[in-house]
């Protein structure tokens, strides 16, 4: 027995010996919570004090500080990023677009034989040439030139974030919490900051939280 360890409590162990006390005891517990709680609740009407969002304790007062100071300090940034993110999406899409609709059957079927199997490759085709037959290949010409952004800025961040933490065990230890964080988050959790900070619109909500689902995969 060590200097440092503590005897065991006499009521911990009679609890541990007699499972029926044991489960009485922790139901009384909680019984007596939810009764002090409808108490302090018929008392005061609410938990919580009511707080108005210009309250300095308030949380909204703070979050929305720091949304504005944060928007007008790197407005800058923000921009270029719109604009990069926005010549990337335009230029794919006007590409895909110009391209006459057997070329880009040919470039989808031909990966999909080689890749997969000639079974996957019919499918694809027919299913392209579908969605050509609805009177959508233009809007599926411009939501796939969106996937093909969001993927780039995925390799982008993902890639060289692997590659540092494959250096360095420090960072690698930051980071693999955060992005466990994201891969459970569902995708439009994300939309929330895109639109704060880029507002409303395809290029920056539309591609960016697209983005932060595979990234954490490609630091992987």
């Amino acid at each position: 027995m060590t200097l440092n360890s503590k005897p065991p409590n006499g009521f911990s162990q009679r609890l541990n010996r007699r499972p029926l006390v044991r489960w009485l005891f922790w139901l009384g517990v909680v019984g007596f919570i939810l009764l002090f709680s409808w108490l302090f609740n018929s008392y005061r009407g609410d938990f919580y004090p009511p707080l108005g969002n210009n309250s300095p304790w308030s949380l909204a007062f703070w979050v929305s500080e720091v949304v504005d100071w944060l928007v007008f300090q790197l407005d800058p940034l923000f921009d270029a990023i719109k604009w990069f993110t926005q010549t990337v999406l335009n230029g794919l899409e006007k590409f895909l677009l110009w391209l006459p609709w057997w070329s880009v059957l040919a470039l989808i079927v031909l990966p999909a034989w080689r890749l997969a199997s000639i079974r996957v490759a019919i499918f694809t085709g027919l299913a392209m040439y579908f969605i050509g037959m609805l009177g959508l290949w233009n809007l599926c010409m411009e939501t796939l030139a969106l996937i093909a952004t969001a993927v780039l800025i995925s390799m982008a961040l993902g890639v060289p974030a692997g590659i540092l933490s494959a250096h360095s065990d420090r960072i690698d230890n930051i980071m693999r919490p955060v992005l466990d964080v994201m891969q459970t988050m569902p995708a439009f959790v994300y939309l929330i900051p895109a639109l704060m900070f880029f507002g409303i619109g395809t290029v920056l909500p539309g591609s960016w939280p697209r983005s932060s689902s595979p990234c954490p995969r490609q630091y992987g």
